[in-house]
Parts: C-alpha cells; structure tokens; sequence
C-alpha cells in the first residue's frame, strides 16, 4: 500500500514537471518569433519587422523601413506583457488550433505579396506556419498574425509609423 501510495506521488510529481505551467496556466516555455515583409515594392516603400516574444512575456519588435542595406535604419522597440496577457495570447492561440494542426506551405505560392512566419514554442514543440498556407487555413493564419500583431502596444505601432513616415518623405 505505502508503495502504491510512493509510486502515485513519483506519477504525479513527473506529469507535473512534463506540464510545466506559469501561473496563466501557459507553458513555461511558451515563445514566438514572427516575422512580416512587404511585397515587392521599389524603395522607399518596402518594409519589414519582427516581432519577438520571449518565455518572461518580454518582447521587441524590430521593424526596418526599407529594403535592408548599409544606409537603412533598423529601429528596435521592446515591450512586456503581464501573465494575464501572455496567457489570453497563449489560449487565443489554442482556440485557433496552432499547435495541432499541420500548417501546410502552398505549392503555388503568389508572386510579389507580402509574406508572414509565425514560429511557436510551447510544450517542448516549435510549429511553424509557412509564408503562405493552403486556401483552407489561410483566415485562420490571418487571425492568428494579428493575434501576434496586437501584442505590440499602439503607442509602438505609432511610433513605427510615423518613424517610416518621415524616412519615406527624405528619400521621395
């Protein structure tokens, strides 16, 4: 009986270890990067960024106004979110099933259009969402990258903005 009762308590203490959770009930190792390019647009009016969310909730979007190159600016702009809003993002992320289902590349990708990737880490996986997925979960991919998109607190996006705003009007 006390042996039941000692390899019970061993069970639970390894499941437990395997599931790791925050406080939000998200995973200890829960992170993504995502990352977003304009089409193919001449200079000054192409653009691209990242945006990168670490296991802590820290995070930094890295946005570059222009095709990179030794004359253009890459601006890095950090933010952090709190455990309730790194576990809404996490649960957002569940509902739209990112981690089980099989994201699917498309064969015929379109020429010329922006692109996103989306990788996640969560659970001891990384699941990557292709540039341009299959007609079938293309509306979930999108509502998935504004997901990651809206992390990003407004007053940031602004900032980006109004930055490639004026990197744009030196060089028309």
């Amino acid at each position: 009986m006390v042996l039941r009762i000692w390899i019970c308590l061993l069970l639970c203490l390894l499941l437990n270890a395997c599931t790791a959770s925050g406080p939000t009930g998200t995973p200890a190792d829960f992170k993504l990067t995502y990352a977003w390019r304009e089409g193919s647009l001449p200079p000054p009016y192409h653009y691209s960024y990242q945006i990168v969310l670490a296991p802590d909730g820290s995070g930094n979007i890295t946005f570059t106004p222009d095709y990179a190159g030794p004359d253009v600016p890459t601006w890095v702009e950090p933010f952090q979110l709190s455990g309730a809003e790194r576990g809404a993002l996490y649960a957002a992320l569940v509902a739209q099933d990112v981690l089980r289902e099989r994201w699917q590349a498309e064969p015929m990708p379109p020429v010329g259009g922006s692109s996103a990737t989306l990788q996640v880490t969560a659970h001891g996986q990384t699941i990557t969402l292709p540039n341009f997925v299959v007609e079938g979960q293309q509306s979930r991919a999108a509502a998935i990258h504004a997901l990651v998109e809206a992390q990003v607190p407004e007053a940031i996006w602004r900032q980006l903005r109004a930055q490639r705003d004026a990197y744009m009007a030196e060089r028309e």
